[in-house]
């Protein structure tokens, strides 16, 4: 990464989220600049984040010169393309969970990003709450003695589908990867 300056962040997508998880913790960082956000809703953007320019176009947002890292919070399956983009264009990149709708995309984006010797990271904002944390000391002090197996998740009721993306029967509307 880009040392002794602002790191320039092109955030690709603006929904939940890239509204309530990337951008307010881009800006909370120093040295963290949310420059451009690519989103079909300017309006809605820019009632957030007045100084942030809005560009229609997550590929034109990618292939902005200023850009040193894009973070891609946009529908699953547009997850590896837009990685793949970005790393072809340089860019240090951060995917939102799930990384890929499959492992042969996983290994070929890993490659890459070796390739390019760029930073290719997976976001789950869970990583770093208090209870995971708790949950990884105990076991990495032994406390309980050897974990053959361990599952956690949050569970969301909903009486009601919506009818949008991220609840249809398609690869990547679970949380595979």
């Amino acid at each position: 990464m880009t040392t002794g300056k602002n790191i320039n962040i092109a955030l690709i997508g603006y929904g939940f989220v890239g509204k309530t998880f990337h951008a307010p913790l881009i800006q909370s960082v120093d040295g963290l600049n949310l420059a451009i956000v690519a989103s079909r809703d300017e309006e809605k953007v820019k009632r957030d984040l007045p100084d942030v320019t809005v560009i229609a176009s997550p590929e034109e947002a990618i292939q902005h010169p200023d850009v040193d890292l894009v973070v891609i919070a946009s529908p699953n399956a547009t997850h590896a393309p837009l990685a793949r983009l970005a790393l072809h264009a340089g860019k240090h990149v951060v995917v939102d969970k799930p990384f890929t709708l499959d492992m042969q995309e996983a290994r070929e984006l890993i490659a890459l990003a070796e390739e390019k010797q760029r930073v290719l990271s997976v976001f789950h904002n869970r990583r770093w709450d208090s209870d995971y944390l708790g949950v990884k000391q105990v076991i990495e002090q032994g406390l309980i003695g050897k974990v053959k197996h361990f599952e956690s998740h949050f569970d969301r009721f909903r009486p009601e589908v919506r009818v949008r993306w991220r609840e249809q029967n398609v690869p990547g509307s679970g949380l595979w990867f």
